[in-house]
């Protein structure tokens, strides 16, 4: 399997990947990076540093089997294992991850405002949403201004050349998601689907 440019020039000249395993526990409410829990409601997807736990950093040949990454600072990068669309992978998009991302967002909301959210009045790009799209990758939606997270475009931080996708790997970015409650929902929701495809494996 090959590796991003980025991550074959850095096996070659023994620079490490500087990325952790990253997935979500819904029923915990717990992030996972690198072996180390985190609550939720303490996750910062920006301020990584310190987490994961010492010798969990994945080397250059476990990226192709680690469904999703994050490093010290974002995007994340998914790979092959996470755009690996079974049957029951999309059966995990279409029924499971729009609930774990709403489970979330109402926790992480105040009390007054969860217990008003009516989340079956929220449709189209207001709501809450999981799909795959036509390049193969995955797209989610939470409840905001289009408050999304897709592929990079044109490119991310080690895919370039305008490729959204190259050999399963590809970089997720947020796009108006502007509060906490927004980007951890969005998180748990691509987190969650990578911890079920690496139990799907």
């Amino acid at each position: 399997m090959s590796l991003p440019y980025y991550y074959e020039a850095g096996r070659e000249s023994e620079r490490g990947t500087g990325r952790f395993a990253f997935s979500y526990f819904a029923e915990d409410m717990e992030f996972e990076v690198g072996g180390q829990r985190i609550p939720a409601s303490e996750f910062r997807a920006f301020t990584l540093r310190g987490f994961g736990e010492e010798g969990t950093e994945l080397g250059h040949d476990e990226l192709s089997e680690t469904p999703l990454m994050i490093d010290n600072c974002w995007p994340l990068l998914a790979g092959p294992k996470l755009h690996n669309w079974s049957p029951d992978a999309l059966s995990v998009v279409e029924d499971e991850i729009v609930p774990v991302m709403k489970e979330l967002y109402v926790d992480l909301s105040d009390e007054k405002l969860a217990k008003e959210l009516n989340f079956g009045d929220f449709s189209g790009s207001l709501g809450f949403a999981a799909f795959t799209r036509e390049n193969n990758s995955l797209g989610l939606q939470v409840l905001g201004n289009c408050a999304c997270l897709g592929v990079c475009y044109p490119s991310g931080g080690v895919l370039s050349d305008d490729e959204q996708m190259k050999d399963g790997f590809a970089e997720y970015g947020l796009h108006n998601a502007d509060t906490f409650t927004q980007v951890n929902s969005l998180y748990a929701g691509i987190g969650h689907l990578a911890r079920r495809q690496a139990e799907l494996a």
